[in-house]
């Protein structure tokens, strides 16, 4: 038996495969990012607006999708690295870890 498949097929079933994998990840990365979330950071935060804020979508950079994962919300930087009087409380980067 023998299995013949062009350069254009091969490419697709990659590309299929890594965006795949790419949600996948991305999904995972945006679970472990709402876990770690603080649920209110700063006194006049609404309670767990940081954590269901945060979500990923899939971007293509040249031919490899990637995943981005994060918060709209406008204060969402403040918890992560910390701001006068507040300590950090990172939820983004110990993801990648």
């Amino acid at each position: 038996m023998r299995l013949e498949l062009d350069t254009l097929e091969i490419d697709l079933l990659l590309q299929e495969r890594s965006l795949f994998e790419m949600e996948r990840l991305g999904a995972e990365g945006e679970a472990i990012a709402k876990r770690l979330a603080p649920v209110s950071y700063l006194p006049q935060d609404i309670p767990g607006l940081l954590r269901d804020s945060i979500t990923h979508r899939i971007e293509w950079y040249e031919d490899l999708p990637g995943a981005v994962i994060g918060s709209p919300v406008r204060y969402a930087l403040y918890p992560e690295y910390g701001v006068i009087h507040h300590t950090p409380s990172p939820y983004l980067r110990p993801m990648l870890m």
